[in-house]
């Protein structure tokens, strides 16, 4: 597991487990995504890019559980 997936999988992700994703937003230019989750009376915006520069947009892959 290279360093940058095991900070994200150990550091980042589990910081969002158990709450809710509430909806979805883009910057003002329309170039960039992410989605708000609502956890522990917070919303947090949590942005989809493809690096940590945030030099182009991410991509999210969706599949069923396994």
């Amino acid at each position: 597991m290279s360093h940058d997936v095991q900070y994200q999988v150990e550091k980042v992700i589990p910081s969002l487990i158990g709450g809710t994703i509430t909806g979805v937003f883009t910057d003002e230019a329309g170039e960039f995504f992410g989605f708000t989750v609502k956890l522990k009376g917070k919303t947090l915006r949590v942005w989809v890019d493809a690096d940590e520069e945030g030099n182009k947009c991410g991509v999210l892959k969706i599949e069923g559980a396994k």
